[in-house]
């Protein structure tokens, strides 16, 4: 029993001996954080598959996975008076395969500056009522949780995924943008081994011939309208 005992005790050593030459070699190789600064000029969306293009200047990003929830609000923006403010949005690549962009949207709408049929239409497509500082409201990066007056506010969470593309400066020029371009930190990482990144792939979308006012294409059909956030089109 006690030759059998040692000999249990020997492979159980030498197993997680072994992992923890994995554990470091993993730690070793592993990717290092690196953010970017990206400026999005313009949204785009292609109603019938439900696609999102947000237009920046160093990447193009073409949501078509969860998006369905997200294009129901931005479809409904005139009837909500959703603006830019109302949107906070978080984005990081995908740590293995640096062509796919994940982003989770917050949006707040005040409470008290909606109408009865406008909180029916929230309440019915997945948004909770709750509190949130003022501070956090008017500045969704502020950290001031304390010391702030509290105001009711309509909220919900969209997490959407697609892929990056390299910019065509042609289709940035003539797209219509936003008047007050969303600049965001999105997070990268950089990775050790150049064997590990995929090469990204020149943006699917083009200038129709006849595109006035900006109107672009997703591919050889598929027409993309501009989406006019309330706030670009009223102040």
């Amino acid at each position: 029993m006690k030759k059998i005992f040692l000999f249990t005790v020997i492979i159980a050593l030498t197993i997680f001996s072994s992992l923890g030459c994995i554990t470091k070699q993993v730690w070793k190789d592993r990717e290092k954080s690196n953010p970017y600064s990206e400026t999005i000029v313009a949204f785009y969306i292609n109603h019938p598959k439900k696609e999102i293009a947000f237009l920046g200047e160093k990447y193009h990003y073409i949501f078509n996975e969860r998006t369905e929830q997200f294009t129901q609000l931005i479809e409904q923006r005139k009837f909500l008076k959703l603006t830019q403010k109302n949107l906070q949005i978080n984005s990081s690549i995908n740590r293995t395969d640096n062509r796919i962009i994940r982003s989770n949207i917050t949006v707040h709408l005040l409470s008290s500056k909606l109408t009865t049929t406008q909180k029916s239409w929230l309440e019915a497509h997945g948004f909770r009522h709750n509190e949130l500082p003022l501070s956090v409201y008017n500045n969704p990066h502020s950290n001031n949780w304390q010391d702030s007056k509290m105001v009711n506010v309509y909220s919900h969470n969209y997490n959407i995924r697609g892929i990056r593309y390299q910019v065509d400066p042609k289709v940035n020029e003539r797209a219509l943008k936003l008047k007050s371009p969303i600049v965001l930190e999105i997070h990268d990482w950089k990775v050790e081994k150049k064997s590990n990144l995929y090469k990204i792939a020149m943006t699917p979308l083009s200038l129709t011939g006849d595109a006035v006012g900006g109107v672009i294409m997703l591919g050889a059909a598929i027409v993309m309208s501009p989406v006019w956030l309330y706030q670009a089109i009223t102040r």
